[in-house]
């Protein structure tokens, strides 16, 4: 797991401050991962870019290839274009692009331990508010500050915040 560097452009707050608003449309999952149990968490996606998904685990609308699911896109891409230029990473790919929203949960729950695709890749998370909500890969973990940005590669999970909504932009790459 490593942490980057935001260069906080104003394309990024605007962005962000976007995402966080009123106007943004949020769509309900069930659970945060394909095949997962019941006791799996539920939150909200923005889906930007769908990723490619192994074909038994398709669902109508999902294909084995990337495919643009947003009108927004556009601004996602010219942001995550900043953050690999300010940290000097060369990306052949984009695979995914999310915003997640996960509200505050009672108890011990976590998501279910999972891999985002069936091909070797990596994680970025961008967090863009400051409600915690550990991440763990591979055994390591990472407590958000608001704006902070890791990439990691590897099975992973989350600890749901306890107080506020915590939002995160994904993005899935090779």
């Amino acid at each position: 797991m490593k942490k980057l560097n935001n260069p906080g452009t104003p394309e990024y707050h605007r962005f962000k401050n976007f995402i966080l608003g009123v106007d943004f449309p949020w769509f309900y999952n069930s659970k945060s991962t394909h095949g997962g149990t019941e006791s799996d968490l539920s939150f909200y996606s923005h889906v930007f870019l769908g990723g490619p998904v192994q074909p038994d685990f398709a669902f109508p609308g999902q294909k084995r290839y990337s495919n643009p699911k947003s009108e927004y896109i556009d601004s996602f891409d010219e942001v995550l274009e900043q953050i690999f230029q300010h940290n000097q990473m060369e990306i052949q790919q984009v695979h995914r692009m999310n915003a997640n929203a996960v509200h505050p949960v009672k108890g011990n729950v976590l998501s279910e331990p999972h891999v985002d695709h069936y091909f070797p890749h990596k994680n970025l998370l961008v967090y863009l508010t400051d409600a915690g909500g550990d991440t763990i890969c591979e055994g390591e973990s990472h407590t958000p500050q608001e704006d902070d940005i890791i990439t990691f590669e590897g099975e992973h999970y989350m600890v749901p915040p306890k107080d506020k909504r915590r939002v995160v932009l994904v993005v899935t790459y090779s």
